[in-house]
């Protein structure tokens, strides 16, 4: 699966559900190659999550 598709489609789907908060997205490449996303409303993490890589 595309990670950046995966982003843009959970990015989409939080933003729907909580736009009106003005809710920003965070983000961070591991150092192991996995993903963080943070979501934000007023600079407070409102939601996290992690995408790790995986060689199967």
């Amino acid at each position: 699966m595309d990670k950046d598709k995966l982003i843009s489609e959970i990015h989409e789907l939080v933003l729907k559900q909580y736009s009106q908060h003005d809710i920003k997205l965070i983000k961070n490449i591991t150092s192991k190659g996995g993903i963080e996303l943070h979501f934000a409303v007023a600079g407070e993490d409102v939601l996290q999550m992690s995408i790790e890589s995986s060689n199967v």
